[in-house]
This record gives structure tokens, C-alpha cells and sequence, in this order.
């Protein structure tokens, strides 16, 4: 299960497909409709008995209809992103409702798990064909980020999971937590040389290194390994950036609308077409990961003409008239409904983040004692062809390895570390080394 700030869901697979199969594992990954491509926000509705009603997407939507002023129900939204922010993992620990309530943080996130839980056994009881589904023979992975590995949270989360399970001994003994680069290497580890650019991780020799580049929901991390015998693994350098590329990239695009049409029409028009955004948002999100002519032009927004009627109303002027004001305007087309812009502005932003990246991993590269011979793609960002192209062409020596998979390697990774833990030997401090069996 993975209990993220921007991202929640959860990852089976059956002992006998393990068998078969190692690679087959299936997902489930919580959407929404959010501004910023947030695929479960960490919101969540409790009655006033104190139980789960609603969470994610589905939360939101529900407190929008029972309004700020329904006694029955109490609304809490990014809890998840608070805590890890003021990392303030203390038992005592109490965070504020919609109507600023108190409650204890272990409490709530305790239901957090609770429905994780509910969903992922009725997805294998749904699916389970070999007979009754036995609780006390599943084991359960809590798969965390990088930059929480070896801190309070892990503690913390272990509380809420034996606090919800404190009857029922099995399952309380069942959980086993492993960081986000410890899951996407042992995905890695499974996946065929067809599905890695040509490269079998699990043939690489003795004493070689490994780079794993995650792509997390807060920050980016760059895990370097050196394989010692059998699937042992010594994490040699630990290096986390400041932010998420992708949330950089994506500010980078906020910014460049706000002095397309000025700060304030673009907040509006975010408020008020609730469309226009994560429209833009998936268009990004394709032509990232695309091969893009520099000089051809590509859609950005269909939906773009939403904002005639705000421009009108405040200012007299239509879109059309505000962008030919614009100092872009030469890079841009509005015809209809759809903003089309030239491909060769497009990269100039998302070159700002894909740079960043490469200077992280030039960085990082001269701290390991010997030569890191692969680097390793996984996480939300992995799959962008113009990064991968960014990454070859900076180190033309390197072997690149990117899984079609990649966005949920640690997710899967995390299952088939259940099945078969690889040992890592962590230099993160106090963070758990595992054995292998």
C-alpha cells in the first residue's frame, strides 16, 4: 500500500502468480480530477461516530455537498502533506478539522490505512479464485518515501497500523515497511531484459553500481547501490533534491500563463473553469512524453476560450486580443477554442526542470568511489521521452534503463519485495535493514 501527499493506492499479487509470474503484478492507483494532477489528495470525512465515510476524491466531492455546516460529519484535507511537513510524528500529535476540531494524527491516519485496507481486500477477494481469502497469510507492505526513510513516520505509521489491528494479532504482525528506491530496485530486479532497454539488472556483476533516480511526490531521490552476493544490495550514497520535478515543471507552466495573461485573470480563470487546468495539465503531460518537432505547433488547452467571458468582464478585451498584447504572442495561436503554441517555448520550460535533473545526477555521480555503470528510471517523471533523451545524451557511457511500468515500479516493487526481500544494507540512520530469505 502506498500512503503518499500526492498519490495513494495499493498493489497485489498472489503467491502462485509470483510463481508463474514475478513481473504480473496488479495496480490500483486512486484518481481525481485535481489542479495539479494529484491523483488521491489526502482528505477524508468522518461521521460524527468517528468513522471513515468518505476519502480522496470522493471526500471532496462529498463535503461539497453536505456544506461547512452539517453537524453530523467533520471534513479534514491534506493531513497527510501537513504532517510530513512539520514532521511532527509524536503520539500526541493533534491536527484540526474543517470546523477546528482537535484530533489525535495517529487516530486519523489509522482510518486512512483502515480504508487502504478495506480496498485492497475486497480487489483480491473479488479476484481470489483458489478458495476463501485468509487475512492472517497476507502479508502487508507500507511502501514510504526517500525522505522519510529512517524517521518518525515509520514509527508513527506502525502505531496507527497496530492501533487499528490491536485485535487482530495476525494481520497487526503482518506489515512490513520498505522505502520508495528499495522497492523500484527489486521491480527492476524482476523485469525481463525486453522491458529494460535490453539490460537484465539481475545479471549485473559483483561490485557493480547502480543508480536509482526516483521521481517522488515531494522531491526527487538518488539512490546509488553496489551488488554484493547473491540479490544483496550496500545503498552507498543518499542524495534528495529540494523539490518534485514535476511540480516543478508545473509551476513553471503556472507562471508562464500568469505572464501570458497576467496573475490575476489566470487565478480566476483557474476558479472559475474548473476544466482549463487539468486540461493543460494533460497536454503536458503527453508532450513530455513525446518526441516534439521544435519548430511545429502543439495544443496546450482545448479549453482555452473558457476565458473570454472573465477577460470581458474585467477588462474589456477578449483572450484573443490579451494574448496578441502578449510578449509571446509570436509563439502563439488561438484558433477557436483551442491555444495552440510552438513547441520550441514549451521545451524552453520543460528544459528548465529536465537541467536540474541532470545537474542533480553530475552531483551526485563523483560521490560514489567507483564507477556507477546504469542509471535506473522510476517514478511519476520516468517514462518522459524528452528526459529520457536529456539522460542519453548527457551520459552517452551510461546503460539507461526506463520500464513502460515506471511511474508504478516502487508500488509493484514493494509487492514483489514481500514475496522476496533483497537484502540493503541502508545508510539512511535508522532505517530498517532487511534480510534476505
Amino acid at each position: 500500500m502506498k500512503l503518499g501527499t500526492k498519490s495513494c493506492g495499493f498493489a497485489r499479487q498472489f503467491l502462485y502468480e509470483f510463481n508463474e509470474d514475478a513481473e504480473r503484478v496488479s495496480s490500483f492507483v486512486f484518481s481525481t480530477k485535481s489542479h495539479w494532477r494529484i491523483d488521491f489528495p489526502s482528505a477524508l470525512i468522518l461521521s460524527r461516530e468517528g468513522n471513515a465515510e468518505e476519502f480522496g476524491i470522493q471526500a471532496i466531492e462529498q463535503f461539497k455537498g453536505i456544506g461547512d455546516y452539517n453537524e453530523d460529519c467533520v471534513f479534514f484535507e491534506n493531513i497527510i502533506e501537513s504532517l510530513y511537513i512539520s514532521e511532527d510524528f509524536d503520539d500526541k500529535t493533534l491536527i484540526k478539522d474543517s470546523r477546528g476540531s482537535k484530533h489525535k494524527a495517529l487516530d486519523i491516519f489509522g482510518k486512512f490505512l483502515r480504508i487502504l485496507f478495506d480496498y485492497a481486500c475486497h480487489d483480491m477477494s473479488e479476484c481470489f479464485k483458489l478458495g476463501a481469502l485468509k487475512l492472517s497469510e497476507i502479508k502487508w507492505m507500507l511502501m514510504i518515501p526517500s525522505v522519510r526513510a529512517g524517521s518518525g513516520v515509520q514509527a508513527f505509521f506502525e502505531k496507527a497500523w497496530n492501533e487499528v489491528f490491536r485485535n487482530d494479532t495476525c494481520t497487526r504482525e503482518n506489515l512490513v515497511i520498505v522505502a520508495f528506491p528499495d522497492a523500484a530496485l527489486t521491480y527492476y530486479l524482476y523485469l525481463p531484459p525486453e522491458q529494460c532497454n535490453g539490460i537484465c539488472i539481475d545479471k549485473i556483476r559483483t561490485g557493480e553500481r547502480v543508480m536509482i533516480i526516483g521521481f517522488e511526490d515531494e522531491l526527487d531521490s538518488f539512490n546509488i547501490y553496489e551488488k554484493k552476493e547473491n540479490w544483496e544490495f550496500k545503498q552507498v550514497v543518499n542524495f534528495l533534491s529540494g523539490a518534485s520535478s514535476k511540480c516543478l515543471m508545473m509551476k513553471a507552466f503556472d507562471s508562464f500563463f500568469e505572464d501570458l495573461i497576467g496573475s490575476w485573470l489566470w487565478k480566476v480563470g483557474k476558479e472559475n473553469c474548473d476544466d482549463l487546468w487539468p486540461d493543460i495539465v494533460t497536454n503536458i503531460d503527453l508532450l513530455n512524453e513525446s518526441k516534439m518537432d521544435k519548430e511545429c505547433m502543439v495544443t496546450l488547452s482545448s479549453r482555452f476560450c473558457c476565458l473570454n467571458e472573465i477577460c470581458d468582464k474585467h477588462t474589456n478585451m477578449t483572450v484573443k486580443q490579451i494574448l496578441e498584447k502578449s510578449k509571446f504572442a509570436s509563439s502563439i495561436r488561438l484558433r477557436r477554442y483551442t491555444l495552440r503554441v510552438k513547441s520550441s517555448l514549451i521545451k524552453t520550460l520543460i528544459d528548465k526542470c529536465l537541467s536540474k535533473i541532470i545537474n542533480n545526477i553530475e552531483h551526485v555521480l563523483p560521490k560514489s568511489d567507483k564507477e556507477v555503470t546504469t542509471l535506473i528510471l522510476a517514478g511519476d517523471m520516468a517514462r518522459s521521452g524528452l528526459l529520457i533523451h536529456a539522460v542519453q545524451t548527457a551520459f552517452p557511457s551510461k546503460q539507461i534503463v526506463v520500464s513502460d511500468t515506471a511511474n508504478e515500479a516502487a508500488l509493484r516493487g514493494a509487492v514483489l519485495f514481500g514475496h522476496q526481500p533483497i537484502a540493503v544494507s541502508s545508510i539512511c540512520s535508522g532505517a530498517q535493514v532487511i534480510v534476505a530469505r
